[in-house]
């Protein structure tokens, strides 16, 4: 599997050379289709999709790739932006051309203050710039138990009314009719009507109609029946479609209904609830091409799904399919650098800690000096390094570290968290933390090595003026009588 192409933040303690890569991407979730023709195989990669989800399962992206054959091929990704109420507010969709991602289409939704949504623009890029396409409008009457759902499309800068969809609900808000209709320009035209019935008992849904709409009133489409094992267990539906037409006899109209097709799927579930298989059979209709639908669900310890077997067709032509699901913490890592304990000597080391991914892991460096030893890099000198941390299924995440030289006794990269900096949010001072239990010798060098502030640091906080001080790379050290540490520290004017 390719590198999965995520952006990932890195939070760098300056007092320290330990460095935190995290990103907003907690898991990802990945589905894989593979095509066959028999049922035992061979199987042949086909498609991915790519869920990024955030700590609360919340979808940041979606990616979809194809298979060449050697390798995955980016095809698309959809980016999911959210209000704090966990409600999408804006998702952009982008092609990849083969060497970046260009958007296509965006769409930005608003609410109110009960979050419901109010409207929905959607925008096409075009010439640099997003044009708006299509938009929906919706309102709601708590009186009437409606919602109205009013859509317009953009022409030569103006929006045009082009459908309506009214749905009708009951005092217990299951939906109990829609209602959809189109614009003339002047004025609404019914289009169809859809009913909903439900049991008295269990409140499950037991029919669903559809019925479009003539001049002489409505006529039968569609009539959908619901079965169920037990309450919301639904065991079996049949879908029946309906030829309609009017006819007259002796100044009296009527209107008639024939079944012309019927489609009947049974679903079997386990002794849990889950649903482990459906089958699905076309039981009426063309003698010329009889449909068919077969489907397994297998599970994982966790009774999540990870696979999905698929067989549909007809008589004359039929496709067999496979899904793999898996999902796992996004890969990520922490790592501590130890310079050299000695002017000219080539022991600098890189700890690497995976979070996340799918073990076991491999770390990889851009360097011939060095040496990988399990989640350790070892043997270098001091200087400039990339090192990358790879899992078993080829996600990668990489990182520069520098390996700083032995200098005064000092060990730049050791890390003591009894003693560390903090920043001053609109100003240039830092604060010194010392909760070591004994006063810390403190000392600033500038580039060239020339001392520009010393001082004995009591336990506590100690807040640093640098208002004497330009901005820049500067070196400290930090002596006491249990440990001595050394770093950079940038100072920001």
């Amino acid at each position: 599997m390719p590198k999965l192409i995520i952006f990932f933040f890195c939070i760098i303690c300056l007092c320290t050379d330990t460095v935190v890569c995290y990103s907003q991407v907690h898991s990802v979730s990945v589905k894989i289709t593979e095509t066959s023709n028999d049922s035992l195989g061979p199987w042949t990669k086909s498609v991915q999709y790519i869920d990024s989800l955030d700590l609360d399962g919340s979808i940041l992206a979606q990616t979809t790739r194809v298979w060449n054959g050697t390798d995955w091929l980016d095809q698309t990704t959809e980016k999911f932006i959210y209000n704090i109420n966990n409600q999408v507010l804006e998702k952009i969709k982008l092609l990849w051309n083969g060497t970046e991602y260009i958007p296509q289409i965006k769409s930005e939704r608003s609410y109110d203050i009960s979050g419901n949504v109010l409207q929905e623009v959607n925008y096409q890029y075009y010439s640099n710039s997003w044009v708006p396409s299509t938009k929906r409008e919706y309102l709601y009457d708590q009186t009437l138990s409606r919602t109205t759902i009013t859509s317009f499309t953009f022409i030569t800068g103006a929006w045009i009314q082009s459908e309506q969809h009214i749905l009708n609900y009951n005092t217990n808000q299951t939906l109990s009719s829609e209602i959809r209709s189109s614009s003339n320009g002047l004025s609404w035209d019914t289009v169809s009507l859809k009913t909903y019935s439900y049991s008295n008992l269990s409140g499950d849904l037991l029919h669903d109609s559809t019925f479009y709409y003539t001049s002489s009133g409505f006529l039968l489409q569609q009539i959908v029946h619901y079965f169920y094992v037990s309450p919301s267990k639904m065991n079996k539906t049949i879908r029946q479609e309906y030829y309609s037409f009017i006819y007259s006899d002796n100044d009296t109209s009527y209107i008639e209904s024939e079944l012309y097709f019927e489609y009947t799927l049974d679903i079997v579930r386990n002794a849990t609830g889950q649903i482990i298989e459906e089958h699905g059979a076309q039981t009426r209709g063309s003698s010329q091409a009889w449909a068919f639908e077969h489907r397994y669900y297998g599970f994982n310890q966790a009774g999540e799904i990870d696979f999905v077997y698929n067989h549909e067709g007809t008589n004359l032509s039929t496709s067999i399919n496979r899904q793999k699901l898996y999902s796992y913490p996004l890969l990520n890592m922490t790592y501590t650098s130890t310079g050299t304990s000695c002017i000219g000597c080539n022991n600098g080391k890189v700890n690497v800690s995976a979070i996340g991914g799918v073990a076991p892991y491999t770390i990889s460096i851009n360097s011939n000096l060095g040496s990988v030893t399990g989640m350790s890099i070892i043997y270098l000198p001091p200087g400039n390094y990339n090192f990358c941390l790879a899992d078993d299924i080829g996600n990668e995440i990489c990182h520069d570290v520098t390996i700083l030289e032995y200098l005064n006794g000092i060990d730049k990269n050791s890390l003591e968290d009894s003693f560390n900096f903090t920043t001053i949010s609109g100003s240039s001072d830092v604060m010194i933390n010392n909760h070591y239990h004994s006063p810390v010798h403190f000392n600033l060098f500038d580039t060239s090595g020339k001392t520009i502030f010393t001082k004995a640091i009591a336990p506590g906080i100690f807040r640093l003026h640098v208002n004497e001080v330009s901005g820049g790379y500067y070196f400290y050290s930090a002596l006491s009588a249990g440990f001595a540490k050394s770093g950079k520290l940038i100072l920001i004017k």
